[in-house]
Order: structure tokens, then C-alpha cells, then sequence
């Protein structure tokens, strides 16, 4: 499907989302007003004066929410869980946001319930929505509607996993006509290196199946290009040569730049590259950023720390009472102070004293030793509150103080850090970042005494794809279920 095309289909679904979210709102207050209530429904409804021009600005606020959180995107490439999960999150946290901020300015004249009606009605909605468009989208799809017609450069292994990964992954809107390159059989393509990154938390492609079969049939040599191209309706090239190969690449180039093809490339070192790279340029010269992530940008810093500040301020006002019956059951529970100063490693290798309720009698081998579910140095009060979390309840002061945030990989001992560095690949990339509450890895599973190996794939999954709406979705992942452990209480 061309781009242009492409973003005419995102206009439409997002118009159409603004109206249903208007509508809902006419929905929910006539319900409420007209069959829980049993009032007489004026034609105009009006909240303080401003009620479906407010509820317009609040549709407006979604849609630019949905945009962000490439909803769009999702409905017609993703999958439809994930769509849910983004709309039933955004729309459930921007109306907190809208709630308050009508608070703010006063207009304080509006039904709790007919709110709640409209969230649950709204999402539901949308949800419907969008799963129709996936539908009639997938049908046309497979039908032939919305593909770009792609010719791939090349036939090595990097041309046959760009050929698999288009065939596998429903986002992708190619169809390989064909490729121009060596003559290959079947099984003649290299068997791919493992990626470096990690694709924990997403459907991964199984690249050792990456053949020449998914290329599609051979239409020439690349000396044979100009030919190919003037007998076939070629929407894009995409070039992935073999290293021995680049000579080609500027013949390749003013072939497309004089039909004027959209041209995109998969470098032969595809499999040691992050997600999303980043290029800068030193003069004439262009720099490709190996180790980016989507935190080094300011603004997307500035809106996670903002997060932070505002979520663990607001947690610990609303958790106080909590803290205090907490810190008399540790007191009671053994000789020692109430609170566990241990210290970790942080952002850029910094390392700072991460507090805790202390869960374990006072040992001179908290710096180095790593508990266990057995472990004897737990007290009865401390299995409990580990049990739940509630020791991790005074991390949200390192939150607040910038040690740390909500969401990112769990800090480790120097002791451990000096160890795994030396032992698992890529470990002291998670220092990318600050170190988290809970994290990626945690609200999958990997917590207290499980591989490091599996976590630090977690993180680096994270890093690598960090959103606002993945933070949003692991905080009420953790709300909602992330709280418990595996440990066992001792009785």
C-alpha cells in the first residue's frame, strides 16, 4: 500500500474514533439520565454549560493519545490483543487525567456513574471498531489490496530473513514480486547469526527457516535491473547485499532515483543492529548509533521522570498508613533498624543505597549474599511482606529522589554486577537506564531467584522498545497480579 494511502486510512479511523467517543458520551448520559434515573433527556445536553463540546476537547485528547500510542498503526498491521490493551488503557488514563483537570478549573458539576458508564461503553466501542477494521483489512489484504509490489536486491541470506520476515509478519505491506541477484538454490542461503538484541515480549520469526523459496522467483542479475524495471510496475526496492556485493549499490541507486522507486535497505550486519537505530552526521560523514534507545531523546526522558515524580508522590501519600503498620511489624518482628539500606548499581554504573523494609535478621552478608526462598535469615513478619511486595513499598522515596523510577530493569549488588559482566553478554546495557520498582522482566515471570540470563533479555527488550504505554501497561500489569511472588510465607 503506498504511504500516502496509507495515512488517508489512519485520518479516517481517527475522525471516525473522535465521533464514537462523542456519541458514547450522548449514550452513556441518556442512560443514565433517561433509564437509571428516569429524567426527562433535554436534546442539548449541557455539563455546566459545556457538556458535548467538553466531551469533544476530551475525544480530541484520546485520538492524539491513540496517535501517540500508535494505535493506528496496530489496527490495521497488529494484533488484536494488543489494540485492546492499548485502548482500554489509553482511554482509561486519559479520562483520569481529564477528570482531574476539570477538577482543577472548577467544573465539578458531573455524574461519577455516567463517567463510569461512558468508559466501560467507549472502550468497548472502540475496541469493536477497530477488530472490524483488522477483519476487512486482512480480507483485502489477502485478496491483494494495500501491498506495495517489492523487488528485492540481492539473494543471500540477509535478502532471504527480510523475504521470511515479509511473508510472516502481518504488519508488513510487501509482496515480493520477485529478486534480481546470484542464482540460488533453496538451501544455499547461510544459516543467520543470533541477534544481540533481545525480542522478548513479541512474536519472534525463526530466521534458520530464511530460504531462498520466499523470494519468489528470479527475474535476472543486477546488471539485469534496468531491464526488470522497465517491464514491471515496481512500487519499491529493497537492497540486501552481501558485503562482496556493495560495488552495485550506486548502479542500484541512480536505477531507482531515475523511475523514481522508493528504495530501502537491509545491511548485511542486520543481526548485531538494536530496533531502532539512530544516524548522526559529523560533517559528511554519518554515524550509526549502535547502542540508541528511545530514552536518550529529552522529551521522552522529561515525560517518564515527570511520570515518576508525579505516580510515587501521589502512591505515597495514598500507601502511608500501609508504611506505618509495616514499620511497627518490623520493629516487633526482630532486633534492627526498620528500614534496609543495600546498595545497588544505577543509571550509567552509579551506584546509590536502595531502601527497603527490612524482611531478614540484622547479617553481615547483605552486601554479597542473594536470598532464596529458604533462605534462614528471613524472619516470619519479613517472608510476609516479601510475600506481597510490601518491602519494596520505600522504593518509591529512591523514585522521588531520581535514584531510581517505577518502571526499568531491578537493580543489582556491585558484588553481582562485577560477576555477571564478565559471564552474560550485553548485562551492563541495562544501565542504560534507571532501575526500576518493577520492570519488563518482573510482570513476565523472572523474580527473586530465576535466570539472570532471561532477565537481562527482559531488559533489553524494554530498553530497546520503551513507549509511555509500555511503563502504563507494566505499572497496572504489576497493580493488577504483579504484586505477588513465588516466595513462601514461613509459618
Amino acid at each position: 500500500m503506498k504511504r500516502t494511502n496509507r495515512y488517508w486510512l489512519y485520518l479516517v479511523s481517527a475522525l471516525v474514533d473522535l465521533a464514537l467517543l462523542v456519541a458514547c458520551y450522548v449514550g452513556a448520559s441518556c442512560y443514565y439520565l433517561g433509564v437509571l434515573k428516569g429524567l426527562e433527556v433535554p436534546y442539548h445536553f449541557r455539563w455546566n454549560g459545556l457538556g458535548v463540546e467538553v466531551m469533544t476537547l476530551y475525544a480530541a485528547l484520546v485520538v492524539f493519545c491513540f496517535v501517540i500510542a500508535h494505535v493506528y498503526g496496530d489496527t490495521y498491521y497488529g494484533r488484536r490483543e494488543r489494540v485492546a490493551l492499548h485502548i482500554a488503557a489509553v482511554n482509561g488514563v486519559a479520562l483520569l487525567a481529564f477528570v482531574a483537570l476539570l477538577y482543577a478549573v472548577h467544573i465539578v458539576n458531573m455524574s461519577r456513574m455516567t463517567l463510569l458508564i461512558f468508559y466501560g461503553l467507549s472502550t468497548s466501542v472502540l475496541i469493536i471498531k477497530h477488530w472490524l477494521t483488522i477483519t476487512r483489512f486482512e480480507r483485502r489484504r489477502r485478496a491483494g489490496r494495500y501491498q506495495s509490489s517489492v523487488l528485492v536486491i540481492g539473494s543471500g541470506h540477509t535478502a532471504c530473513e527480510y523475504a521470511l520476515a515479509a511473508t510472516e509478519d502481518p504488519t508488513c505491506m510487501a509482496h515480493i514480486m520477485g529478486y534480481v541477484g546470484r542464482e540460488r538454490t533453496p538451501d544455499s542461503a547461510a544459516s543467520p547469526a543470533e541477534p544481540l538484541w533481545s525480542t522478548h515480549g513479541e512474536p519472534h520469526l525463526d530466521l534458520s527457516q530464511a530460504d531462498a523459496s520466499y523470494l519468489g522467483p528470479r527475474l535476472g542479475a543486477i546488471d539485469d535491473l534496468p531491464s526488470v524495471l522497465d517491464a514491471r510496475d515496481v512500487d519499491e526496492l529493497i537492497v540486501a547485499l552481501e558485503p562482496e556485493e556493495y560495488p552495485h549499490m550506486r548502479q542500484i541507486m541512480a536505477e531507482a532515483d531515475k523511475r523514481g522507486i522508493l528504495l530501502r535497505m537491509v545491511p548485511f550486519y542486520n543481526d548485531l543492529l538494536p530496533r531502532n537505530p539512530s544516524i548522526e552526521s559529523v560533517q559528511s560523514v554519518k554515524v550509526l548509533d549502535m547502542r540508541s534507545t528511545p530514552l536518550d531523546n529529552a522529551p521522552s526522558a522529561a515525560l517518564k521522570r515527570l511520570f515518576d515524580i508525579l505516580v510515587s508522590a501521589f502512591i505515597l501519600v495514598l500507601i502511608s498508613p500501609i508504611l506505618l503498620i509495616t514499620a511497627i511489624g518490623v520493629k516487633l518482628s526482630s532486633p534492627g533498624p526498620i528500614l534496609f539500606r543495600q546498595e545497588r548499581v544505577g543509571k550509567n554504573r552509579k551506584p546509590f543505597y536502595m531502601l527497603k523494609f527490612r524482611s531478614m535478621r540484622v547479617n553481615a552478608e547483605s552486601a554479597t549474599a542473594w536470598s532464596t526462598d529458604t533462605d534462614p535469615r528471613k524472619t516470619k513478619f519479613g517472608s510476609f511482606i516479601r510475600k506481597y511486595s510490601i518491602d519494596e513499598l520505600p522504593q518509591f522515596v529512591n523514585v522521588l529522589k531520581g535514584d531510581m523510577s517505577i518502571v526499568g530493569p531491578r537493580p543489582e549488588i556491585p558484588h553481582f554486577v562485577y560477576e555477571f559482566q564478565e559471564e552474560i553478554p550485553l548485562y551492563m546495557l541495562r544501565h542504560q537506564v534507571r532501575p526500576g520498582i518493577t520492570g519488563w522482566a518482573q510482570v513476565n515471570g523472572l523474580r527473586g531467584d530465576t535466570s539472570i540470563e532471561k532477565r537481562v533479555k527482559y531488559d533489553l527488550y524494554y530498553i530497546e522498545n520503551w513507549s509511555p504505554w509500555l511503563d502504563v501497561r507494566i505499572f497496572f500489569r504489576t497493580i493488577f497480579g504483579g504484586f505477588m511472588n513465588n516466595e513462601q510465607v514461613i509459618k
